[in-house]
């Protein structure tokens, strides 16, 4: 709590005066995310203004009103500088920064979400005015997987060699036909519908069940039967891992590439696991996902 001295009507004293820098802006670009961390640039209108950076969890955004957020900010920072056996003006300083800055917060929990708060400080007086912006951490840590895929025919199937450069991350490919492609991409990026296709043939199963059925580890031959007629399919791939004991969670760029069944012994770069049947024949993806309750 902050106590002023009382003025008249006639009084106007500049809020400048009353809460120091709180005409100084800040600019926050996130750079970098895992699942443990996340970093940002900072930027501030005026280089010599001395600001802070912290951060609060889901539960502490969502029980402390905005507007009491800095005063709740500064309240625990009071509480850390007698932890620390320090003045609070002293610690503040410790902490502060200036201009230009790269902060990188660790120690997160994967897959959840903190606000950042960024005010400028004049001892141990905040600026009236603090900026403020969401981030979230990565459910799972993201890898870079390339894979060598060799299309050929045996009897009436369609073969794919697969070969992924990483043999220890558990893998998932969906094909489905152009045309189909085509028509959903108008509407869905391509995370949109390789996770569609993914969710169809997972349906139903367990964690336990998708692993060992739908995804793959090291190099695995896939056979598959397309429709005659079907013409050119394009296939769809990332890595997978789980979050949890109950989800799983992209970990890689969603790759695609083109192939055609009359059209054997192509090389193609990058794939992922089991295939998906059900779609072939309907032309279309569903956009909207039904929750069911467990």
């Amino acid at each position: 709590m902050f106590a002023f001295n009382s003025c008249s009507d006639e009084e106007e004293v500049p809020l400048t005066e009353l809460y120091p820098y709180s005409d100084v802006k800040f600019s926050i670009t996130k750079t970098e995310s895992t699942s443990t961390s996340c970093s940002f640039d900072l930027l501030s209108s005026d280089g010599k203004v001395p600001y802070l950076c912290l951060y609060v969890d889901t539960e502490t955004f969502q029980e402390v009103p905005k507007a009491k957020l800095v005063s709740y900010l500064m309240d625990d920072l009071n509480r850390q500088a007698k932890a620390a056996n320090m003045e609070l003006e002293a610690f503040v300083e410790s902490i502060s920064l200036r201009g230009k800055q790269h902060v990188k917060i660790e120690n997160l929990a994967p897959g959840a979400v903190y606000e950042l708060v960024v005010f400028a400080i004049s001892g141990t007086t905040p600026a009236k005015k603090a900026t403020y912006q969401f981030f979230q951490t990565d459910y799972v840590d993201a890898v870079e997987c390339s894979f060598d895929v060799r299309v050929s025919k045996k009897e009436d199937k369609i073969i794919l060699d697969v070969n992924p450069s990483l043999k220890d991350e558990y893998w998932y490919m969906a094909a489905l036909p152009k045309a189909t492609y085509d028509n959903a991409s108008t509407q869905m990026s391509d995370v949109q519908i390789y996770m569609t296709l993914f969710r169809q043939q997972a349906e139903g199963m367990t964690q336990e069940e998708i692993f060992e059925k739908l995804l793959l580890k090291g190099d695995a031959s896939l056979a598959f039967t397309v429709p005659d007629g079907t013409g050119d399919c394009i296939w769809l791939a990332a890595v997978m891992k789980p979050v949890g004991n109950a989800a799983l969670a992209l970990a890689s760029d969603v790759s695609k590439g083109l192939f055609n069944p009359d059209k054997l012994n192509q090389t193609a770069a990058i794939w992922d696991s089991c295939l998906s049947k059900s779609f072939w024949n309907k032309g279309y993806l569903p956009k909207v996902m039904v929750a069911r309750p467990q």
